[in-house]
């Protein structure tokens, strides 16, 4: 292929991306779209979960060396909001003092820090719901894994972080062959977030307060994983 004709696809490839986010980012704000950016969304919904995960996107065990980073975005406006309805809320996750939470680690309470590019961007916590010991969900069927995510600074929000955070995290929870189905519990008030995690694959199940937290349960199973993301 001559030259220019492959930078004018490899432009017509960026316009169309540049195009696709955006369009899927108003969306999301809840801003109508014509009829004709619906049907292309649509339609291209099925390649864009085909992608290929980034292999920048990684994820590592907690350390104690981590804990200065967690508390500078505890106190992120965006990460407050996701874990709390009281907009005074001078942290997120309470009165959670990270040494004393990474102690509680086991194999069923993991909580892992992603990384692009080796750059912490994130942060995850991945248990059983049946069996670690706080049993933070109560009576719980077996075979499940319950996912918590967040991302830490603001500049890197918007930008396909998160989905690749949930992705990596997907093929951790269900290299398990035992594994059923993994559940989450944003804020009921969290629309937004009810949207990211719908576009994934999860189906809301019901409202559930945890504590003082009104919350909106949703579940993807290994076969919705499968479907969603079969190259995973």
């Amino acid at each position: 292929m001559p030259y220019l004709s492959q930078h004018h696809w490899v432009d017509r490839i960026a316009g169309w991306l540049y195009w696709w986010k955006h369009a899927r980012e108003e969306h999301e704000r809840g801003i109508p779209l014509t009829a004709e950016t619906g049907r292309k969304l649509e339609g291209c919904k099925d390649w864009t979960w085909n992608m290929a995960l980034d292999p920048r996107m990684t994820l590592r065990p907690m350390a104690l060396a981590d804990v200065p980073l967690l508390d500078l975005w505890d106190r992120q406006p965006h990460v407050i909001a996701a874990t709390s309805d009281n907009p005074d809320q001078p942290k997120a996750f309470g009165d959670t003092y990270w040494p004393d939470e990474l102690a509680l680690t086991a194999p069923d309470n993991r909580y892992v820090i992603a990384e692009l590019d080796g750059r912490p961007i994130g942060a995850m916590q991945i248990i059983d719901p049946c069996t670690e010991q706080t049993h933070y969900w109560g009576e719980v069927e077996p075979n499940l894994r319950a996912i918590d995510i967040w991302i830490g600074a603001a500049d890197d929000l918007g930008k396909g972080y998160g989905e690749m955070m949930m992705r990596r995290a997907f093929q951790v929870c269900f290299a398990e062959p035992a594994v059923t189905a993994i559940v989450i519990d944003p804020l009921a008030s969290n629309t937004r977030a009810h949207k990211f995690y719908r576009r994934l694959g999860f189906v809301p199940e019901d409202r559930r307060l945890f504590g003082d937290d009104d919350c909106l349960v949703h579940r993807l199973t290994r076969e919705a994983w499968r479907q969603r993301f079969p190259n995973d």
